[in-house]
């Protein structure tokens, strides 16, 4: 079907950026004639190749010739942004390599895109701790707390879903409570279930895969660059720390709430605090602890009881009415990484009271976030 809305093929960007290197006096200002002045010395070329990423806000009537003129404009503009940033990381690091980043600050409807630079000329890596100062910049620019991390590269917003794993499976269901306070998890996680990574813990291994998916927490939000354990690398570090005999490496052995606390200091150096309930009965009256932990440190929280663990990633309480619901990630799924199943099937759903045993006492592990810039 053929529309004037398209535009012609061929129209592309074309274009070289080109740097001013003359180092002819400029202060001579009575030169009435142009001077040459050449230089044969050898110069020493270097390409280095810079991927344009942009990111555009359109309305939804325009065209796409209008679009085209749009992604023209934003892209000869980064272009340009570019070749500065070059030029200004230069004097700290050296020719780099630059890569342009996206990030969306909590509370904030727009992305924020930024420039850093990736690597050095050697290939060896500049890490976050180098681009300290930048960060800062941009915290004070968007006037944003500076006691936890927003613009480190690790953080970058995330398009889509990973291969490995669901990328915060919750968004877009509703607890169906029409009043109360809602609150969840501040940020993103990865969905660790059984079975995944090619492992078989089905039957035993629900601790580990909620410990993995609070783990996986503290990494996309800047917190570490340390990935989610292994299921023996928990076990390792339980023993390390004398928790368990060396026996209890490459078993099959659960761990509850105490077990997760350990491990996330070991591992992350981060403090927990460990909620008790007599009774599966009495958490329907833990929704005002659940929401000041969302509210004020936003992390998943993993709670066991029985023989089953599972993580709780939002809690919707009404206090007039008394009515609860749990937003609930389970561990125990064994399928693949399909949101519709994930979802339609309850595996990430909001839960009542009656979801939990009425008879088995429960701990919940509350993971407290680093004050850590």
């Amino acid at each position: 079907m053929k529309s004037s809305r398209f535009p012609d093929k061929g129209d592309a960007i074309d274009f070289e950026v080109l740097l001013s290197m003359s180092s002819a006096n400029s202060e001579q200002t009575e030169i009435y004639c142009p001077i040459l002045f050449f230089d044969t010395a050898a110069d020493e070329v270097i390409k280095c190749s810079m991927d344009l990423d942009v990111i555009l806000y359109v309305e939804r009537s325009s065209t796409a010739n209008e679009f085209l003129q749009f992604a023209r404009d934003a892209l000869c503009s980064q272009s340009k942004c570019l070749v500065i940033s070059m030029q200004e990381f230069q004097r700290e690091h050296g020719l780099c390599k630059l890569e342009v980043f996206h990030f969306k600050p909590f509370g904030m409807k727009h992305l924020v895109s930024t420039i850093y630079p990736v690597s050095r000329i050697d290939g060896s890596e500049i890490p976050d701790e180098e681009l300290l100062q930048r960060r800062k910049y941009l915290h004070d620019v968007f006037m944003l707390p500076v006691e936890r991390p927003i613009f480190k590269k690790s953080q970058g917003y995330f398009f889509g879903f990973s291969s490995n794993h669901l990328i915060n499976p919750h968004h877009g269901l509703k607890s169906g409570i029409e009043e109360g306070i809602c609150a969840m998890v501040n940020g993103k996680y990865a969905y660790h279930h059984y079975m995944q990574d090619r492992f078989d813990d089905d039957g035993w291994g629900c601790a580990y895969r909620s410990l993995q998916t609070i783990c996986s927490w503290f990494k996309l939000q800047g917190y570490t660059t340390t990935n989610a354990p292994s299921h023996k690398q928990i076990q390792e570090a339980l023993v390390k720390v004398g928790d368990k005999p060396k026996s209890f490496i490459n078993s099959r052995q659960w761990i509850g709430s105490f077990e997760v606390s350990i491990c996330l200091k070991e591992i992350f150096q981060v403090d927990s605090k460990i909620l008790h309930v007599p009774s599966g009965a009495e958490m329907a009256f833990k929704g005002r602890d659940l929401i000041e932990h969302f509210q004020s440190q936003g992390t998943p929280v993993m709670i066991g009881g029985g023989v089953l663990a599972h993580t709780i990633i939002g809690v919707h309480f009404s206090e007039s009415t008394g009515d609860i619901k749990f937003l609930i990630l389970d561990p125990h799924y064994t399928g693949g990484e399909d949101l519709k199943t994930v979802q339609g099937k309850g595996w990430c759903g909001w839960k009542g009271p009656g979801f939990w045993d009425s008879t088995a006492h429960y701990n919940m592990c509350l993971p407290q976030r680093p004050i850590l810039f």
